[in-house]
């Protein structure tokens, strides 16, 4: 027979870490789970319009809107009902903004080509709303 103590701490190791009589270990949980939250993360972000090409940034009604010029186009939502995109922010006076806005209106004007990737989200107009604009590229 065991020792109390060697019996109590056994079956305090059992209940964490055993589920109906099989061994988990600890090493491949955590694998397990970190697998599962970048699983989450990549499937997430592939649902996501992605633009590639020149775009031409216009206000009309105090609103920026981003239209794409041959740009291609890859894992566009299904939301998306017309050729236009917009920005994330809304404010226009934030620091963010201001980048964006002006990344947008250098690379039209020097007909550079950018990749913009969206959130898989729509306004209610279906256009995709931006999250990332990136130069060069």
């Amino acid at each position: 027979m065991l020792p109390l103590r060697d019996s109590i701490t056994q079956t305090a190791s059992q209940k964490l870490a055993c589920y109906k009589g099989v061994r988990i270990d600890s090493g491949i949980t955590m694998k397990f789970t970190l697998a599962l939250f970048i699983g989450l993360i990549i499937s997430s972000s592939a649902q996501s319009g992605e633009y590639l090409g020149h775009f031409h940034p216009y206000w009309y009604n105090s609103s920026l809107y981003i239209k794409p010029i041959g740009a291609t186009k890859t894992n566009v939502p299904a939301c998306v009902k017309r050729q236009f995109l917009r920005l994330y922010e809304s404010d226009i006076s934030s620091d963010i903004f201001k980048h964006k806005y002006s990344l947008l209106l250098a690379t039209w004007l020097s007909q550079k080509k950018i990749k913009i990737i969206g959130t898989g989200k729509c306004t209610g107009e279906g256009d995709e709303i931006v999250r990332i604009i990136n130069y060069p590229f």
